[in-house]
């Protein structure tokens, strides 16, 4: 059986962004990075329901997968982890491009976006918990 182009697309980069995942959060989660580990953990603490690295379809034509959703709601958090970071060998343009691009889906669809960027990671708790309630999330 043959496998169509932009499922076999699909299923490779789910391969592509499972063998990342390589640091156990403590709710058992595997995630990318750091930064997602911290995140990850704040919701656990907070007893926060979250989805992680799961794809959303908005109508037949666009999904996504952001790094995190809060279950029930239309809440999203991405960590943005490279973006602005140009001294290491990650950085590309085409990653900001990419992230502009699932902002206005973002808005585009009626979600509530939280980003988070490395400078934010030293308050995350603090940042976390002021993005709730400034969107009437109540944890």
């Amino acid at each position: 059986m043959r496998i169509p182009k932009d499922l076999r697309k699909e299923l490779d980069f789910d391969r592509k962004v499972k063998s990342k995942c390589k640091i156990e959060t403590k709710s058992g989660i595997k995630v990318q990075s750091k930064g997602e580990e911290l995140i990850a953990d704040f919701l656990f603490d907070n007893n926060i329901n979250f989805d992680y690295d799961k794809k959303i379809e908005f109508d037949d034509k666009y999904w996504a997968r952001p790094d995190f959703r809060i279950k029930g709601t239309k809440i999203l958090i991405e960590f943005w982890g490279l973006r602005n970071t140009f001294f290491g060998t990650k950085y590309t343009p085409r990653y900001d491009d990419k992230v502009k691009e699932k902002i206005a889906l973002y808005k585009q669809e009626g979600m509530k976006l939280i980003g988070v960027g490395p400078s934010d990671l030293p308050i995350l708790d603090k940042m976390l918990a002021l993005e709730f309630k400034n969107i009437g999330f109540k944890y």
